[in-house]
Order: C-alpha cells, then structure tokens, then sequence
C-alpha cells in the first residue's frame, strides 16, 4: 500500500479590517492540517460516543457484571467482605422479573 504525499497549498492572504487586532494564521503544514481537520474531529467523536454510551445507570451495571468475572469470584470466596454493599443493585432493578436481590448475594458468597 503506497500512500501519495499530502499537497501543499499556498497560503492566501486576508484583508484585515482596521477594527481587527488578532492576525489570521492559515495553516501552512499538511501534515498539521490533516491533524486538526481529521485526527482530532476523529477523537471528539469517538470519546463523545463513549460518555453518551456509558452513562452511569450503564456504569452502574457493568461494575455489577464484573462481579462475575473469576478475579472478583475468587476474592469474595477469600474474604466476604470483598463484596459492595451496593452489589447488583443496578444488576436486579434490570432484571427484577427474573433475579431477587438478596437471593443472588447469597447465591454468590457461596
């Protein structure tokens, strides 16, 4: 794969009006154009569809699902006190119909 070198455009001049203070500064380096205009719209759209994904009510529920990896089940049978007082709370208001509360809890320390 063979990628075509980025063109260089020639800098335009402005006519500044005579209330303006600040000078306009064209971007001259492609490879400093490419970095604002592509990288850096990529990672504020990336990094805005992570928080709008993870909201807290998601963070709540993923800490709870954690709980099941084999780390955490490993810890809990070592020390009872490894496990939040606020375990599967958010894990049992999605899924009421199905999982009691303090059934699970129990159900998982043994």
């Amino acid at each position: 794969m063979e990628f075509s070198p980025l063109p260089i455009h020639r800098s335009r001049k402005k006519k500044r009006l005579p209330s303006e203070q600040i000078e306009d500064n064209p971007i001259t380096d492609p490879k400093y154009e490419f970095k604002i205009k592509t990288y850096f719209v990529c990672l504020d759209t990336i990094i805005t569809a992570i928080n709008d994904r993870f909201t807290s009510k998601s963070q709540n529920l993923l800490k709870d699902i954690s709980l099941f990896s084999t780390k955490r089940l490993n810890e809990v049978k070592c020390t009872n006190s490894a496990l939040p007082k606020d375990a599967f709370n958010s894990f049992c208001e999605i899924y009421s119909k199905f999982v009691q509360l303090d059934e699970l809890k129990k159900e998982y320390v043994q």
